[in-house]
């Protein structure tokens, strides 16, 4: 089981958050993470990818309508330098 950290507490090093997103259809979309630095996201059980803010140029993830799910879904999120 991991150690998941309330979104906007006090952290201390790498953090894993999770989130439950719910979605009426899938369709494809796309999600930034603002606020976050460097670190990766898994939707689902699935790696989407990872992010790193402050190299750029790439400021959003793309998510395949696939991996969504009507419903509610888990997005998990590691953030390297909270």
């Amino acid at each position: 089981s991991l150690p998941f950290a309330p979104p906007g507490g006090p952290t201390h090093g790498p953090t894993f958050y999770r989130f439950n997103v719910t979605a009426f259809s899938p369709v494809d979309t796309f999600l930034r993470l603002d606020g976050c630095r460097k670190g990766y996201v898994w939707l689902n059980g699935f790696a989407l990818g990872r992010y790193w803010s402050d190299m750029g140029p790439q400021k959003t993830l793309y998510v395949p309508w696939a991996l969504v799910q009507p419903g509610p879904n888990e997005l998990v999120v590691l953030d390297l330098f909270p």
